[in-house]
């Protein structure tokens, strides 16, 4: 029986955003949330995505190490922490383009707005575009939308 356990779990990343109220659904979040209960710190890490936006996921992986690298050591100007779950979001930006500095920021309130209907067959299918999904100043969504890694 091994007695080892990990410093830090990562988990993603993750194809699409988690941020504002889909931490609560998230499974690359609950994987992060679930190392802290188990008394690991944890990282989810996700790419928001845009219908427009080229994706390279060898460039998107360099990018979510290099800020879960300084979350890690503590060098974001905010306290390491020994014990807790971060949420990270990459934008949606082109992969040669630079990436401004990660902001930690408030997740968005606001639920992102969806139509229900029935289908013929009777099941139930929703529409939105997560583009469009309200978004209060400086929250994940705002920054994350604007071009931002947001924590």
């Amino acid at each position: 029986h091994c007695q080892l356990k990990p410093d830090w779990v990562l988990s993603g990343v993750n194809h699409g955003g988690n941020m504002g109220t889909d931490i609560i659904a998230s499974g690359t979040c609950s994987a992060a949330r679930e190392a802290v209960w188990l008394g690991v710190p944890g990282i989810a890490l996700s790419q928001y995505r845009h219908p427009e936006v080229p994706l390279d996921w060898n460039i998107s992986a360099q990018r979510a190490w290099q800020v879960a690298k300084r979350i890690i050591s503590g060098s974001l100007g905010h306290p390491k922490a020994s014990r807790g779950f971060w949420n990270v979001n990459l934008p949606a930006v082109n992969p040669e383009q630079e990436l401004p500095e990660p902001q930690i920021c408030e997740p968005e309130p606001q639920n992102p707005i969806f139509e229900y209907r029935l289908d013929e067959t009777g099941c139930l299918v929703y529409r939105g575009s997560y583009q469009q999904r309200p978004r209060t100043a400086l929250s994940d969504v705002d920054l994350c939308f604007q071009g931002y890694p947001v924590i």
